[in-house]
Parts: structure tokens; sequence; C-alpha cells
């Protein structure tokens, strides 16, 4: 990150950064009598392409960056940020229901999610001097992801649209 003063009522800031965050430890284990009987993997995870109990589950990776512009107007109690920033997320992991009966969870390495927008907030006022002050905030994002294929040739959403399906079979 950096931090430039641009004059007395001016400062930006920039950052960038690659960042990870670790797979959930409950992907190690699951809490059955035997995690290997081929009753139990191929019924849940075989669909997925995993056919071992403990299932590769990798850190996602995001790209992040972000900018933003601090400005005082001069002579007044009155300021503005704007922030404006990016984000993109690789091996993103998505939990998912493996198996809508028993209610088995599961997380995987599934898709790539990017994530955009701006912030913006406007103060006036200044509690030290006579108690009274206001903010005024704004966020737009816009967020996508694209979910990759199982090894059966389905996805994420193909999966809930199977369960909402199912469901609506029984009204």
């Amino acid at each position: 990150g950096v931090s430039y003063e641009g004059g007395p009522d001016d400062v930006f800031r920039a950052s960038a950064g690659i960042y990870s965050r670790p797979a959930s430890t409950r992907e190690a284990s699951w809490n059955v009598t035997e995690q290997n009987l081929a009753a139990f993997l191929g019924v849940n995870f075989a669909g997925y392409g995993a056919f071992t109990p403990n299932h590769d589950v990798r850190p996602d990776r995001s790209t992040n960056l972000d900018f933003s512009w601090e400005h005082h107007f001069a002579g007044s109690d009155m300021s503005f940020k704007v922030t404006p920033f990016y984000r993109s997320t690789q091996d993103q992991v998505q939990q998912t229901i493996v198996n809508a009966l028993t209610g088995l969870f599961a997380s995987f390495n599934t898709g790539r999610q990017v994530s955009s927008g701006v912030e913006f907030a406007f103060n006036k006022g200044d509690f030290a001097k006579d108690g009274w002050a206001f903010q005024l905030a704004y966020t737009h994002t816009h967020s996508s992801i694209k979910f990759n294929d199982f090894a059966n040739g389905r996805n994420v959403i193909d999966n809930m649209n199977s369960y909402v399906q199912l469901y609506n079979s029984y009204t």
C-alpha cells in the first residue's frame, strides 16, 4: 500500500495484494462410521470427482486492488472519500449440498469470482466543535461467479436446480 498527500486537503491511497484463505478443516473428515466405504463415497462424492473421503480443497486466492481519494473542502467542515475497488478470486471455495436427503454439505474449488465497485462517503460537521455531524455513504458492488463443471458435467447451479425440480415434483 501507499499514501500520498496531494496538499493540505487531499490524500490519495492505493493498495494491491494477493491473498489466500485456507479451506475449512471440516473438509478433512466426515462424521460416519467408515468414511472409505463405497456406499458413502459413491453416493455422495463420486459425481463430484472425489473418490476419497479427504477430497482436495485448496485455498482460494484473490487479487485485490483499490484506490481512494480523500478530499476536505477548504474552510468548511465537509469532506468526502471515494474508493474504487477490484477483486478477482481463483479457485473460489463453494459450499454445496452433496446429499439433500442426509443434509451432507461439502466444499469444492469450483469457480472464479470477480467483484468490483466503488464506495463513496460524504461527511459534514465536527463533533468536537458543536456536537453535530452526519455521514452519507453509498457502495455499489458488481460481483459474478463463473462456476466450473464437476466430474459429472454439472456445476453448483445445476445441482441446486435439480433439488428445486425434485421439490417441485412433490407439489
